[in-house]
């Protein structure tokens, strides 16, 4: 039978968890290291999209996130990026007042991961220009666009954790 003392105990406690997740997610501040997972990209047939991706995101999450990594820290969490969707829109030019529209977007979360389990995930869905890397007859554009994306992806998850 629960007496009065241990359900006020147990009624002060859960707020008191709830509070202590929310802040170790908080007080992750620096990172161990820095991972990029396309799975779900390649699940819906990405596989051009995520190899490129592989490429190129974590050498910009790393540059976005430089200041916070400390991998000697072995108690530091590490920071995965999921990414969920990507395009390049065939589209190579003009101007759009729809966020969507004919960008290029990317679409995914950063992923807070200590001893195995997630802390916390931020989501983030962000849209360029195409023209913004560059007219479409630059030679290696799409590269540069996939580039330019993973950039936009970091940059925007970065400002989105409040880091």
């Amino acid at each position: 039978m629960l007496d009065r003392r241990r359900f006020l105990g147990a009624v002060v406690a859960v707020p008191l968890v709830a509070v202590a997740g929310s802040a170790s997610a908080q007080a992750a501040t620096a990172f161990r290291a820095i991972g990029v997972d396309t799975s779900p990209l390649l699940q819906y047939g990405g596989g051009g999209s995520a190899a490129a991706l592989q490429r190129v995101l974590p050498g910009q999450m790393r540059k976005v996130f430089a200041d916070l990594l400390t991998p000697a820290d072995a108690r530091a969490p590490t920071l995965v990026a999921r990414i969920r969707y990507m395009s390049l829109t065939s589209y190579a030019g003009g101007y759009t007042v729809d966020a969507i529209g004919p960008n290029d977007t990317i679409e995914g979360d950063g992923i807070v991961m200590s001893g195995g389990r997630e802390i916390a995930s931020t989501h983030v869905l962000t849209t360029l220009s195409p023209s913004y890397s560059g007219a479409y007859y630059t030679e290696g554009i799409d590269a540069i666009r996939v580039d330019s994306l993973a950039y936009q992806f970091a940059y925007w998850l970065r400002r989105e954790m409040n880091l």
